[in-house]
């Protein structure tokens, strides 16, 4: 839930900040509203959106494990939390690097994804 209001805020943003010659453009060559938003808004509003999706992807590793830290039986968060209650700091460190590794892999893929998605940037 926390992080579709990032996603939500930036799609918005970007739907708004379209240009308006474009729109224009497009209502001139008969494009009805849904070819409109498919042909001219969605691909304006990405660089938008793909940024709301990286800010979603880091916020939501966050809240996971975080929201591990109270309520989960199991989990990276849990983890981290009973060895650092029980003060076994070395397998307390394991574990937060192990979450640091696992949050670069999804940022890194998140990044790949950005470059497929926005090629032209």
């Amino acid at each position: 839930m926390g992080v579709l209001f990032p996603v939500l805020f930036n799609a918005y943003i970007g739907a708004q900040q379209t240009p308006k010659v474009l729109v224009d453009a497009g209502l001139v060559f008969g494009y009805s509203k849904n070819r409109l938003f498919l042909k001219v808004v969605l691909p304006a509003s990405l660089p938008y959106l793909m940024a709301g999706f990286r800010i979603g992807v880091t916020l939501g590793m966050i809240l996971v494990v975080v929201a591990e830290f109270f309520g989960s039986a199991n989990g990276l968060g849990q983890k981290i939390a009973v060895t650092a209650q029980l003060f076994q700091t070395p397998q307390m460190y394991a574990w937060v690097v192990y979450t640091s590794l696992i949050a670069l892999v999804v940022v890194w893929v998140t990044d790949w994804i950005e470059r497929r998605v926005l090629r032209w940037s």
